[in-house]
């Protein structure tokens, strides 16, 4: 089995549990909900983790143009940056005024990755990509900032979830 066919499989797998996010009206409902002063809501996640998909995707590992734009960010109100290293008062404020908008951007990112790495042959995957000061290949740059990175989000929202969840149980004990 090639690299790439391993990557794009794992792919689809965190695209999936974000897609099933998309159609759970308890997670819609939860979207804005914070579990502690410095977390991030749900609604951040999914912000944040598509957008720095389609960062390094496009503009790192392709060198193309983002599918974030000014008419997005006036759609759906969410800044235009990705989110990193953003204060935890600027992150509590997020809210996406249009979730249509949203989600139809997150299957655009999504579509556009799996594309991409689909698109790849394993000696493209050893590939050179500046992303800061840094160079790194393009299978460490997926691997790192895009698998690892959504994937470690998902635990995030998971947790999230569960203590909406348990917030909002009547009797539950607190801990």
């Amino acid at each position: 089995m090639r690299g790439a066919d391993v990557m794009l499989h794992a792919l689809e797998l965190v695209h999936g549990f974000y897609r099933d996010m998309r159609a759970d009206p308890a997670l819609l409902a939860a979207r804005d909900f914070r579990a502690a002063p410095l977390a991030n809501s749900l609604a951040w996640n999914w912000w944040h983790t598509a957008r720095t998909e389609d960062f390094m995707v496009n503009r790192i590992c392709r060198d193309a143009a983002e599918l974030w734009t000014p008419a997005l960010v006036a759609a759906t109100g969410l800044p235009h940056g990705i989110g990193t290293g953003q204060p935890a008062h600027e992150a509590a404020r997020l809210r996406i005024a249009d979730l249509d908008a949203f989600f139809a951007y997150q299957e655009a990112v999504f579509a556009a990755g799996e594309a991409f790495v689909a698109s790849l042959d394993d000696p493209a995957l050893d590939h050179s990509v500046r992303i800061g000061d840094r160079t790194e290949t393009i299978a460490e740059n997926l691997t790192l900032h895009v698998l690892v990175h959504l994937s470690a989000h998902l635990g995030e929202t998971d947790l999230t979830r569960e203590l909406y969840e348990h917030d909002r149980t009547p009797g539950a004990p607190r801990s």
